[in-house]
């Protein structure tokens, strides 16, 4: 087999193959008296042949797997907005009375520099009705800089109220500086 791929390489795979099939074909025993080839070279043949296409259709929807997941993933490095997949929200956990944390990151899939972007946390609700402040969060650094394809990281942290009741809280991390940006905040109040 040659290390570089020539356009007549399919036809002279078929070749082959078709070369194979009739030697399989040509190299039946005598025929039996009712003038048929015998039922073993039959039989053989058409395992060959079946083998044949069930490898064929394997490698064709290999072949399409991988060209839709590498179609996917070029669709996302081209149009960063269209990604189809939900975000995964932050998730914290922590005690009432204490604290919860998480690094952040943002990434600039961008030509240009983004700089000064502030993040600050939404109020964060439980469904039975508690709510803890967004003042209660803290991202440090205040400010972000992200180069064109660079990220930057912060650190998120969530002073849990002493009476904060046990639950699920559900809020946002926001930027004005970045409107279109909204990362989901998921805080486990557990005893």
């Amino acid at each position: 087999m040659s290390e570089t791929w020539h356009a007549d390489e399919p036809d002279v795979a078929a070749e082959v193959f078709a070369r194979v099939l009739a030697s399989l074909e040509g190299a039946a025993p005598a025929p039996e008296t009712n003038g048929h080839a015998p039922k073993a070279s039959r039989v053989r043949l058409t395992q060959v042949r079946s083998a044949a296409a069930r490898t064929l259709d394997l490698y064709g929807e290999l072949f399409q797997r991988a060209f839709e997941t590498y179609a996917d993933l070029a669709q996302a490095a081209l149009q960063p907005g269209s990604d189809s997949a939900p975000e995964t929200p932050v998730t914290l956990v922590g005690p009432p009375g204490g604290e919860a944390g998480s690094p952040l990151w943002i990434h600039n899939l961008t030509g240009s520099a983004v700089i000064d972007v502030a993040l600050f946390v939404s109020d964060l609700t439980a469904g039975h009705g508690g709510r803890i402040p967004g003042a209660a969060a803290t991202i440090a650094p205040g400010r972000l800089r992200a180069d064109p394809g660079g990220s930057a990281g912060a650190a998120l942290r969530v002073a849990i109220p002493a009476d904060a009741a046990v639950g699920v809280y559900h809020g946002h991390v926001l930027s004005p500086t970045l409107p279109a940006l909204a990362l989901g905040v998921r805080l486990e109040v557990e005893p």
